[in-house]
């Protein structure tokens, strides 16, 4: 609440709300876990302040105090900046998009390489959680993001190899997130997915070749074909490309799913929807 209202106090008075909160926050930018709330309330109210009234020429003057959040060390400071990025790119990607080669992009891509894995134990049964997927997820989607606004500015050679990274994700929705932005990669700048096409292949061509586990629920095997259906729209996108129907660990690949009656089947009904 604390935060939305403060979002709400940017918009309406950005003079009287800014520096204060740009002073708070230098005061408070240790970035551990002193002051971690802090840090996480004025990413999120800067968050709340994106949309179509934001003040653009002071959010931008104030972006270099926020971003360093980015590579906060706390967990939840830093996907607050993470959001708060999404929502800067989707609704004033103006206010951040000169920011973004020098100081977003290396934040981006350090966060594809945090897995912090850890045991619960629920009593009967342990459980493992990757407290580093929620960090991972929110940086894909302004990758995402990113691809619409503010293509230009990416550093897309660089973010290749960190795709195929969660291409080959033991997180499923992080898989399924990786093939949307590879395909969108494919129409945005197609180049940069030709330069990496072995290491993009690899983990898509893992998915198909996946053996399916006997006697699995009914929303499993939706959720396994939902998986190989992402995986096959991806590897159509990189097909379609100038130059994509020479890749010849491409062709092995299309061609072995086509002599499998369920692939064959999904790959059709992939490309009657192109």
């Amino acid at each position: 609440i604390v935060a939305e209202c403060l979002g709400a106090l940017v918009v309406l008075a950005p003079a009287a709300a800014l520096p204060p909160a740009q002073a708070l926050l230098e005061a408070r930018n240790t970035g551990g876990d002193d002051g971690w709330k802090a840090r996480w309330t004025l990413a999120t109210a800067l968050k709340f302040a994106m949309g179509p009234r934001t003040p653009v020429a002071a959010v931008r003057a104030a972006m270099p105090a926020f971003l360093p959040l980015l590579s906060d060390a706390n967990l939840a400071a830093k996907r607050a900046a993470l959001l708060m990025l999404n929502s800067a790119l989707h609704h004033q990607a103006g206010v951040v998009a000169e920011r973004v080669p020098g100081t977003v992009m290396p934040a981006l891509l350090a966060v594809f390489d945090i897995f912090i894995e850890r045991v619960v134990d629920l009593g009967p049964f342990k459980h493992k959680v990757d407290d580093g997927l929620p960090l991972r997820k929110v940086a894909l989607s302004c990758v995402y993001t990113g691809l619409d606004r503010v293509p230009e500015r990416l550093d897309l050679p660089a973010l290749m190899p960190k795709l195929a990274q969660a291409c080959a994700d033991k997180a499923e929705d992080m898989c399924l997130l990786a093939h949307q932005v590879v395909a969108r990669v494919c129409a945005v700048q197609p180049a940069a997915v030709l330069g990496a096409a072995d290491a993009v292949l690899g983990p898509l061509e893992t998915v198909l070749n996946k053996k399916q586990k006997q006697a699995q629920a009914g929303h499993e095997v939706e959720r396994r074909n939902e998986l190989l259906r992402s995986a096959l729209r991806t590897l159509l996108a990189i097909s379609a490309i100038d130059e994509g129907g020479e890749i010849r660990r491409l062709e092995d690949i299309l061609e072995k799913a086509s002599k499998k009656e369920h692939l064959a089947e999904m790959m059709a009904a992939e490309s009657a929807q192109k």
